[in-house]
């Protein structure tokens, strides 16, 4: 137990202390920006919508939930193997759980904000990966059959998905090649992710606009300066998702008289494939 206490206690510091370097090297604005995003409302809808998301994974989180007494059983039934190394079993035993517990309540709650995604479950998904590799050396080999199948349904999801991430990685790197020789202005570019304005040398006005979306009201001064802005003309470049483009409901960011005043200022100059969606480039008319 004090072995797993330390190793929790080291785990700690070395994350206050990444956090601390990243908030400073940021100016203040990591922690500015989570103290903001802590304002969106947790919405049981979005909550089951990742869940839905994470489909073939929850196979990995079941087996943890099962593991957990499998290894307790099989710990305490080896009295005799407690000494010596093997303690070190109880404490990765403790530590695992703790971690598991503490992330996924922190994911499922994550998960439950509008511009969350599914990748607040990869702390839990290591240690349920971690809970279950240990409680293998427990189990009968029915159920490490079971295991392996278990495993091999997910695999074969990750394979039948390689062929789609390889055609989305080809069109992304395309995309970006021609926007690195477009000319536009660069000194400004409305985005909903930051990646792509800098991937080709612009400046994004957000870093992370889903989430500023998700807190303003419709009807704020921080929306109706942004349209002004687009009849304006002062983004050299506007980049809006395909399904909000073409006015497909429900909208993601951008409503149907948004849209609207930004054909009438902007032209469309291609479509891009950005984070593995579909985006539609638009520049001054």
């Amino acid at each position: 137990m004090r072995l797993a206490l330390t190793f929790m206690c080291l785990a700690a510091f070395l994350i206050l202390s990444s956090l601390w370097l990243i908030n400073n090297a940021s100016g203040g604005g990591f922690l500015a920006n989570q103290i903001f995003a802590a304002q969106i409302h947790f919405s049981w809808h979005d909550l089951q919508q990742h869940l839905v998301w994470l489909g073939p994974d929850a196979i990995i989180l079941s087996l943890a939930l099962f593991a957990i007494p499998v290894y307790i059983v099989g710990y305490f039934k080896r009295q005799e193997e407690r000494d010596g190394p093997y303690r070190q079993q109880l404490a990765a035993l403790v530590l695992a759980t703790v971690v598991l517990t503490v992330s996924m309540a922190g994911a499922l709650y994550l998960m439950g904000k509008h511009c969350a995604s599914v990748n607040e479950v990869l702390v839990p998904m290591f240690a349920a990966s971690w809970l279950v590799a240990m409680a293998s050396d427990y189990m009968r080999r029915r159920m490490l059959l079971g295991l392996f199948l278990a495993f091999a349904a997910g695999f074969y999801v990750m394979n039948a998905l390689t062929a789609e991430l390889a055609r989305t990685q080809s069109s992304m790197e395309k995309a970006r090649d021609i926007l690195t020789l477009t000319n536009f202005d660069k000194h400004l570019v409305l985005a909903e992710d930051c990646g792509l304005p800098m991937e080709v040398g612009a400046v994004s006005e957000f870093v992370d606009f889903p989430v500023f979306a998700a807190v303003w009201p419709r009807n704020s001064v921080q929306w109706q300066t942004i349209a002004q802005r687009v009849v304006n003309k002062s983004y050299g470049a506007i980049v809006v998702n395909s399904r909000d483009g073409c006015l497909l409901p429900p909208y993601h960011f951008w409503d149907a008289d948004f849209i609207k005043l930004l054909k009438n200022n902007y032209k469309p100059l291609i479509e891009v494939k950005d984070d593995g969606r579909d985006q539609d480039f638009y520049v001054p008319r």
